[in-house]
């Protein structure tokens, strides 16, 4: 058997044109010593071996039984080699001439070298920037490998890592070398016990390079070196043209992980993961959700709004701790006989018995709902469009005045926004073909229904992307999908049959047509003016751009034709749900004829997004321009905002604290009642505001009682038959008049 010097391994998956392009080069190189080439296969292709056999009879071809990563592949190549060298070579490249040669002659000559790997090059010529690492220290890591690196590319820390001061046209000493290819003494490989194969891909040889570095005779070390030499060249194409999965960058993190777990302990792997899982894009997010978290809990224990509906559930949470009795409905709705759901009363409960029942518990709840929300936000566009597109999801939602004035209202109304943000993201999946998200898309769409009946309007037009799409289903999906909708709807469902009449269910179903008919009726006749638009616009300026008003509905309207060309060009599944979703719903609330604040955050999330894909747009078009109005658009309402919580208009919480310990003191250990005249007094929600309060600081107002408290709010005025004793501006406190 001819005596062999060099046994070539490589490990091929799934693109056979690839390995049989570099399989050619090796033959063609010009080469002095004998070789062999060994082929793993780690991919499931059945004819890999027959055209093997066929081509390339000099082949060793080896079938693993399984992916068995890079490390794998390649010991199993290694168990069958028999040169005195084994060179480690990816597919995706190309020897030049001489390059095996060289790397033998190299060890041959050197015999403290134990490892020698090329010069990598691109296919214009170019030397790779970075071939080659100094050893990776727990120091090192955290600089060179996270986003450290981007912002200081000069520390000492990531210059000596990348070896950036010496020239790769010399001969260097490495601490690791790129695993694309190599050269390594056998007996040296079989030492160290071959590559850990609990690296699947990265990181392998890097591991290998420090173990043989460590190898030693008793106490003393063996001093191995390592090498890359210029005068072996390989081209690698692949990898310097594709970008990194997701699938991949999971594996890249998982060996990052192991490595520094295995040589340095758990806790340091940990703490470096910290760093090197942050990116640019995640230190913009975190400092946008700074920003959110300032403008939405700044002085909220002094400026948080609190009126008669937000205190009706306070009540009802309150009730529900003391009484253990859970309700199943809520307030009612603006048609008095369907009501809101009581789900916000349970979670409203959970957060004031932990705050003992401190009002702004619900509002510190809120809050943090929101700032979470922008992680969400963050996520979905980065899924859906990007990094970039992502954050400036992000930034828009931390800084819309509107967004943010619900995030600080202890209200169910501020959960819209984070259920249509779950709804998208499981209606995507859907798409994606995820069968267990049909059951979380109706489970979602029913606990938004009871945040807010109109939230009923994404159920048509999902149905509408649906088919448009084409989405196939199974009947099981639509079982599945009813399923999650009878969990989510439980407390109505268990409600009507307690009351033995089927309003929340079916009722709401009968009013829904009914008011389609109606709406419909109105535009038709005439009957229905332009007026719903007023409220509409003025919502959205505080939206989009609160200074301007034409700046807003400029970037709307820009955003919108752009959706729309796009769909003209045969955009996907993302552009039609948002288009479609911006829209449908508009006309929706036309026909109903009212625009309602509570349903603007039924539009955040695709406002926001088309919002976001627009400047995206202008920034890759002019981006000057793009960042520039981005950056007035963040400023300028971040600046309104603030503006507004320096100057509040009205009665602050503060005041109504004031307010109310000054009436507890007032009335003393007397039974009293409180007459409320102010706004929304026609409803029986009207003063619960006050009457929260006045429980909270120790003495509730009674139903019945000689003694009576009088609070007229602003813009009611103080009648003749009151009498003042106590004036708060917006708030005046009185008793009847005795005389």
């Amino acid at each position: 058997m001819t005596k062999v010097q060099t046994s070539i391994i490589l490990v091929h998956y799934k693109y056979p044109k690839i390995l049989y392009n570099c399989i050619d080069s090796v033959i063609n190189c010009s080469q002095r010593a004998s070789y062999e080439i060994i082929v793993v296969d780690n991919s499931v292709n059945e004819t890999l071996k027959i055209e093997i056999n066929r081509k390339l009879p000099r082949v060793n071809y080896i079938k693993s039984t399984k992916n068995l990563g890079y490390g794998g592949g390649n010991n199993l190549g290694a168990r069958y080699a028999r040169g005195k060298y084994l060179f480690f070579l990816n597919p995706d490249t190309e020897l030049k001439p001489r390059a095996l040669n060289n790397l033998a002659s190299f060890l041959e000559n050197n015999q403290k070298a134990a490892i020698a790997a090329p010069n990598l090059i691109h296919e214009n010529g170019k030397i790779f920037e970075h071939i080659g690492t100094a050893d990776l220290t727990p120091a090192r890591g955290v600089v060179a490998l996270s986003f450290l690196n981007k912002l200081f590319p000069k520390s000492h820390f990531s210059r000596d890592y990348w070896l950036k001061t010496l020239p790769k046209d010399k001969l260097r000493e490495v601490g690791a070398i790129p695993g694309t290819a190599f050269m390594i003494r056998k007996n040296i490989f079989e030492r160290v016990g071959g590559f850990d194969e609990k690296f699947f891909l990265y990181f392998e040889e890097t591991d290998l390079c420090k173990r043989v570095k460590e190898l030693s005779v008793g106490k003393f070390k063996e001093d191995w070196k390592i090498y890359i030499t210029p005068r072996s060249e390989v081209i690698h194409f692949w990898f310097s043209k594709r970008r990194r999965s997701d699938k991949l960058q999971k594996i890249f993190e998982r060996s990052r992980f192991y490595y520094f777990k295995k040589h340095y302990g758990s806790l340091t792997a940990i703490f470096i993961e910290i760093f090197a899982r942050f990116s640019k894009w995640h230190v913009a997010l975190f400092g946008t959700l700074v920003l959110a978290g300032f403008l939405r809990f700044y002085m909220i224990h002094e400026l948080m709004p609190f009126i008669g509906d937000f205190a009706w559930y306070y009540l009802q949470a309150r009730d529900m701790i003391l009484t253990g009795k859970i309700p199943q409905v809520g307030i009612p709705s603006s048609v008095p006989i369907l009501r809101q759901g009581a789900l916000w009363t349970w979670i409203l409960a959970a957060s004031l018995w932990l705050g003992n029942f401190n009002p702004v518990s619900g509002a510190f709840l809120t809050a943090s709902l929101g700032v979470l929300t922008i992680v969400g936000v963050y996520l979905l566009t980065t899924k859906w469009f990007g990094k970039r597109i992502g954050f400036i999801a992000s930034a828009v939602t931390s800084v819309s005045p509107y967004i943010v004035t619900f995030d600080r209202i202890p209200f169910q109304t501020a959960l819209i926004f984070p259920m249509t943000t779950l709804i998208a993201y499981s209606f995507w999946k859907v798409y994606l073909g995820e069968r267990k998200h049909y059951f979380f898309l109706g489970l979602w769409l029913a606990i938004l229904f009871q945040f807010e009946l109109a939230g009923f309007i994404l159920f048509p037009i999902i149905l509408v992307v649906f088919f448009w799409q084409r989405i196939k289903f199974r009947p099981q999906d639509i079982l599945s999908f009813l399923s999650g909708g009878v969990i989510g709807l439980a407390p109505f469902i268990i409600h009507d049959i307690k009351q033995g009449v089927y309003i929340q269910t079916a009722g709401f179903l009968a009013w829904f047509v009914g008011k389609v008919v109606e709406g419909f009726l109105s535009i038709l006749t005439g009957a229905r003016g332009g007026l719903v638009f007023a409220p509409a616009i003025r919502y959205l300026k505080e939206i989009v751009f609160a200074p301007s008003a034409t700046i807003s509905l400029i970037l709307l309207a820009g955003s919108l034709v752009y959706c729309l060309k796009l769909l003209i060009g045969k955009a996907g599944f993302t552009y039609k749900f948002v288009f479609l979703w911006l829209v449908l719903a508009f006309i929706g609330f036309l026909v109903r004829g009212v625009y309602s604040q509570a349903y603007m955050p039924l539009l955040f999330l695709p406002i926001v997004i088309s919002l976001s894909v627009f400047f995206n747009l202008l920034i890759e078009g002019n981006k000057t321009l793009g960042i520039g109005l981005l950056i007035l658009v963040i400023i300028g309402n971040v600046s309104y905002f603030y503006n507004q919580l320096k100057n509040p208009q009205g009665t602050t919480f503060k005041q109504q604290l004031e307010i109310s310990e000054y009436i507890v003191n007032e009335v003393a250990e007397k039974n009293y009642k409180l007459v409320y005249i102010g706004p929304n007094d026609e409803f029986e929600a009207g003063d619960n505001h006050w009457e929260y309060l006045l429980w909270w600081k120790g003495k509730e107002p009674v139903s019945k009682a000689e003694e009576k408290i009088v609070i007229v709010e602003y813009p009611n005025t103080l009648g003749s038959q009151y009498k003042l004793i106590r004036d708060y501006g917006y708030v005046k406190i009185a008793r009847f008049r005795s005389d």
